[in-house]
């Protein structure tokens, strides 16, 4: 199957087919080719470490600071973010009640532009919400930056009163109450206002799901948007929100950040706790963060989250910081003269010469202003691809079992296969995969301690076909899910923070560049991130159908 997409039937027969004895090898094979695992089982006993359970991030350097901090915040042309919504509410020139109002009058008249579909699976406009934090800004008396602001929250996390489904066609539970990200957010006076598409169970990094009509990408309505954070990305990129919450077990905020030229985040591996998350607190991969229109938008969502989820233990691996919300505002000014930005041969190389050409032409910006570039590799860093697929696909096929022997007639034809695909797998694979991930987390340390960052693109492709007469169609494209992930790996095999920043277009779409920073160090990835903003590299043409909340 490698190089070949399925869908309709073909994909539905391939499906069947993965219960016989044929079918698996030929699964196997698939698996072992397109993610590398082959390459993986070759590697000589050095490569693996002695077994590592903690998926505890490991630090290359202490955290890092340059400049002198006087560069001010970026300011977009075009973006509303979190800080020119504040700023309205401040002036007076809007309220939240208004602002919520108008919000559920666009919804409701379902003008998605190029998008075709909305990218809110449930509304729950909480006007009661909305007025309280009028009043509080009329007092002066606002919880934070984020009081007011519409934020919706991605379709596997629990949202008071409003039904859980994860992308899956059969749950829809009504949540008796937020979990700990939401909880967070709402109080600090977010208005949580919508759920967000996400592809099923968060297995499809092309944006693709059947069980829904799926918002397409907004630059064109026969492309996909990317996933899974597929609705956060596109509520964002639509304007109808500054910021969103999302997830990122593979990419999944910064795959759909750059293919819609939004800026995305990655915290760094538990910074946000995931207690009550329908996918499960349990992953080693997955990390909760925003997608948004500005920099400064991405700082603000991340200010409820300084605390740790005492439901959730990884989120206690956190060092303790009493500085944290400062550092991370003070990154918006840092500029960028004399970080060290250590660009990653292998993914430089393997890259697709069109999407890198972009994304040096941003670097080689970064340098005019006072950037040092060092290039550099990282050990087993080319393993990434078959390290992640063991990861995740392990943990996926381990939380959905049950599922598929109970009712495997409601899971999409695509999932059916990527999950059999990882049960041909071994023990012995997936210990191998796990004892050199153990490696990779000290290689990349030790390559960042002699940097600041690592630079490489977002994506190794373009945003993926996805006809607007492909509703409701099972499709997969293993070749796409491998080169929309294959520089996403590094930053959740490590744990370490990530952002993506649009910093172009190509054939019309846009195209995004990757920051990857040491252990718990979001501020330097920030800093980066907001002096592409600050150059408007981020700059891009608004797609059809974006328009400004205020």
């Amino acid at each position: 199957m490698k190089g070949i997409r399925l869908e309709g039937a073909a994909l539905r027969l391939a499906a069947s087919l993965a219960g016989t004895a044929a079918g698996r090898f030929l699964l196997r094979k698939q698996v072992e080719g397109v993610f590398g695992i082959d390459r993986l089982m070759s590697l000589p006993t050095v490569a693996r470490m002695p077994l590592d359970n903690l998926p505890q991030v490991v630090a290359g350097a202490p955290p890092r600071s340059w400049g002198n901090g006087d560069c001010g915040l970026p300011v977009s042309r075009s973006r509303q973010g979190t800080r020119e919504i504040a700023a309205k509410f401040a002036s007076g020139e809007t309220t939240p009640t208004a602002l919520l109002g108008q919000l559920e009058a666009r919804v409701g008249a379902g003008d998605f532009g190029r998008a075709l579909h909305s990218p809110l699976v449930t509304l729950a406009f909480d006007h009661e919400a909305a007025a309280a934090s009028t009043t509080r800004w009329r007092e002066g008396r606002q919880l934070g930056p984020l009081d007011g602001q519409p934020i919706p929250i991605k379709d596997h996390q629990p949202l008071r009163g409003v039904a859980l489904r994860g992308g899956s066609s059969y749950l829809s539970a009504i949540s008796e109450e937020d979990g700990f990200a939401a909880a967070s957010l709402r109080a600090q006076g977010a208005l949580l206002y919508a759920t967000t598409h996400c592809t099923e169970w968060g297995m499809a990094p092309t944006g693709i799901n059947p069980h829904f009509l799926m918002p397409r990408n907004l630059y064109h309505e026969n492309l996909g948007a990317g996933g899974s954070s597929t609705g956060s990305a596109v509520a964002v990129a639509l304007g109808l929100a500054p910021v969103a919450l999302a997830s990122d077990g593979g990419g999944s905020i910064r795959i759909p950040s750059a293919l819609n030229g939004l800026f995305g985040l990655k915290p760094t591996f538990a910074r946000i706790g995931r207690t009550g998350d329908l996918w499960g607190s349990g992953s080693s991969v997955a990390t909760l963060g925003p997608i948004g229109q500005t920099t400064a938008s991405l700082v603000d969502f991340l200010t409820p989250f300084e605390a740790t989820d005492p439901g959730d233990t990884m989120s206690r691996l956190a060092p303790s910081n009493p500085d944290l919300r400062a550092s991370w505002n003070r990154a918006l000014g840092r500029g960028i003269r004399g970080c060290r930005i250590g660009l990653w041969s292998w993914a430089w190389k393997r890259a697709n010469p069109r999407i890198a050409a972009v994304c040096r032409t941003a670097v080689e910006a970064l340098v005019r202003e006072g950037a040092i570039i060092v290039d550099l590799d990282i050990e087993l860093g080319d393993q990434t691809e078959a390290m992640g697929s063991l990861a995740i696909g392990a943990e996926s096929m381990g939380g959905l079992f049950d599922h598929l022997a109970s009712i495997p007639h409601l899971t999409g034809d695509d999932i059916k296969l990527v999950l059999a695909s990882f049960d041909t797998l071994s023990a012995r694979e997936y210990f191998y995969g796990a004892r050199t991930r153990a490696t990779l987390r000290r290689t990349t340390a030790r390559a960042l301690a002699g940097v600041d960052l690592l630079c490489l693109p977002t994506t190794d492709l373009l945003a993926p076909s996805y006809p607007a007469s492909a509703d409701h169609r099972h499709i997969l494209d293993p070749e796409e899910t491998a080169a929309l992930c294959r520089f996403s790996w590094l930053g959740n095999l490590t744990g370490l923070p990530a952002g993506s920043a649009p910093v172009g277009m190509l054939d019309g779409l846009p195209v995004g560049l990757q920051f990857v920073g040491d252990a718990w160090d979001e501020a330097s990835v920030i800093a980066a991130l907001a002096h592409v903003e600050r150059l408007e590299l981020s700059e891009l043409p608004r797609p059809r159908g974006y328009a400004q909340l205020v």
